[in-house]
């Protein structure tokens, strides 16, 4: 199958880079076994925050100091607005936020 200039043109995207900084926050979570990373990345774009820019997983925990039937995920959130600066009280707010979903929907809580 050959595809056209034009449909490979169409495919191609740019997505100009912001001229404002992107900001990373890391949430240790304490979670119960079978809870996937899809379902924590699920709740926080359901938050519907336009200036989640990206969720990863960085590392996993399991061992002797973690609960029966729990494990240790840390996730870092990548902000970022095309507008502005994002502010240290927007950032607490959408960390209040995502934290509270994935209590209410997940039963995560912060690694301590």
């Amino acid at each position: 199958m050959c595809l056209s200039y034009e449909a490979v043109r169409a495919a191609l995207r740019y997505n100009p880079l912001s001229r404002f900084p992107a900001v990373e926050r890391d949430f240790s979570l304490v979670l119960s076994d079978g809870t996937t990373f899809a379902s924590i990345e699920e709740v926080i774009r359901a938050l519907g925050l336009t200036e989640v820019a990206s969720i990863e997983a960085v590392d996993l925990f399991r061992g002797k100091n973690m609960p029966e039937g729990k494990f240790a995920m840390l996730v870092r959130v990548r902000f970022e607005s095309r507008q502005a600066t994002l502010t240290e009280a927007q950032l607490t707010d959408f960390s209040s936020r995502i934290l509270s979903a994935l209590e209410q929907k997940l039963g995560a809580a912060l690694r301590a």
